[in-house]
């Protein structure tokens, strides 16, 4: 599977989500390597620059997400409550994350 144990979301501490997407941009990488017959390191860095624009920005996101939610831990208790008896809201809301 991908490489979800650098790409796990700061803010929910998933890593599923992030591991399938990995994964997809190695395979596409990999064949992409094959086909043209070039395996070498700097052909397959192109894995990280794909990694990059595929999730860096959300990473980022999150990060600043959780960074300032650690200061108003009554904020979180209360935005938890609110998430667990409105469940379409809590889909919504964790789908932006």
């Amino acid at each position: 599977m991908g490489d979800a144990a650098g790409f796990i979301n700061p803010l929910t501490g998933g890593g599923i989500h992030n591991a399938l997407i990995s994964a997809t941009l190695a395979a596409e990488t990999v064949d992409d390597a094959l086909r043209r017959g070039d395996v070498s390191r700097q052909s397959l860095r192109i894995y990280e620059q794909r990694c990059d624009e595929a999730m860096w920005s959300g990473m980022r996101r999150s990060f600043f997400y959780q960074r300032f939610l650690l200061n108003y831990p009554t904020l979180v208790d209360w935005l938890i409550r609110f998430l667990g008896r409105h469940g379409g809201v809590a889909k919504t809301f964790v789908s932006k994350l």
